[in-house]
């Protein structure tokens, strides 16, 4: 059973992540919290423990690592630092 930091908020917010030294992807993130967010990717190869850099919105990038995708482009990263939702305007 996956453990749960903080309160999830539903959320519609364009961003874009990197993985390693590739292209920015596009990505709508669908729910936030200080510790992660859910996204949604269409064709994520993104694997599980991978590290990225995850943009909301026009916030800064934040260091985050997937925790877990399945087969329908949805992708739960953990940030490596906790975050103020509401800076970034969630």
């Amino acid at each position: 059973m996956q453990t749960r930091y903080g309160l999830r908020k539903a959320v519609k917010i364009p961003g874009r992540y990197w993985h390693g030294r590739g292209i920015a992807r596009e990505v709508m993130v669908s729910d936030i919290s200080p510790r992660g967010c859910r996204m949604q990717e269409r064709f994520s190869t993104l694997k599980v423990g991978s590290a990225i850099s995850i943009q909301i919105g026009s916030g800064e990038p934040i260091r985050a690592q997937v925790r877990w995708h399945d087969r329908g482009g949805v992708v739960g990263v953990q940030f490596l630092r906790t975050i103020d939702p509401a800076a970034i305007g969630a």
